[in-house]
């Protein structure tokens, strides 16, 4: 406990007791839809007499006017599950979290379609093929594909990208030297300069289960050559866009 004084007033901290904070079972994870709703149960251990558990589906923290809980959920969806728990003459516990993505698992990408040009300016007749990921890290001084390179050259790669559940999700590139990138028609990087390795975000929100086109380009102008594209969002941590959410 400590005392603090402002304009007169006296403010006491750090007394009085405090709910337990909920359990939510099932743990955080993928699930897949073929197996059934997830079953979500909360419990306050050692709950005080009065104890009313309180909580949210979107990811919002509860509060004394949220959804109280008083039957397990049944989940058909990818959800941010929040709980806190609240009794009388107690303060409101902490917050509870678990998230859960929920779909019929990863997609069946191909990749995206990449063109190649032996210029900085994505000009003329490029070199084609179909990149699985993009994730060309330290790769100065190498020939990207056959007739392109290593120096003053550039790429694009087109296609779709396909989210697993909905929400915010944020693209990171990681680039020497310029990059842009596109997704549902929103550029999202722009950083087309001479540069050593620099990471560049965007944020967009994305439904489960839509298709939306993404656009990528890039250019190496001398010496190091990096370019990679990452993503993450509120139910897995940044990674790179793996080659099932992304179509040619």
């Amino acid at each position: 406990v400590y005392l603090a004084t402002f304009s007169n007033e006296l403010v006491v901290y750090g007394i009085g007791k405090w709910a337990p904070t909920p359990v939510i079972t099932p743990a955080s994870g993928e699930y897949r839809l073929s197996n059934g709703p997830v079953v979500v149960t909360m419990t306050v251990p050692g709950a005080p007499a009065g104890t009313v558990i309180r909580y949210t589906l979107d990811g919002t923290e509860p509060l004394v006017t949220s959804t109280a809980y008083t039957t397990p959920i049944s989940l058909r969806e990818s959800s941010i599950v929040k709980a806190k728990a609240f009794v009388p003459n107690f303060n409101a516990s902490g917050v509870a979290v678990a998230r859960y993505l929920i779909d019929d698992g990863p997609g069946n990408g191909d990749g995206l379609s990449g063109f190649y040009f032996n210029n900085i300016d994505l000009n003329g007749t490029p070199v084609t093929r179909i990149d699985p990921i993009i994730n060309f890290l330290g790769i100065g001084g190498q020939i990207p594909i056959p007739g392109v390179g290593p120096d003053w050259w550039s790429a694009r790669w087109t296609g779709k990208v396909l989210p697993r559940a909905s929400g915010n999700y944020t693209f990171t590139t990681g680039s020497d030297d310029g990059i842009r990138l596109w997704v549902d028609g929103k550029l999202l990087v722009d950083n087309w300069t001479y540069h050593g390795y620099t990471e560049n975000s965007g944020t967009i929100y994305l439904k489960q289960g839509v298709k939306y086109d993404i656009r990528l380009e890039f250019f190496e102008g001398l010496g190091g050559a990096d370019c990679a594209l990452f993503w993450q969002s509120d139910f897995f941590g940044r990674q790179i866009v793996p080659q099932s959410q992304l179509f040619s």
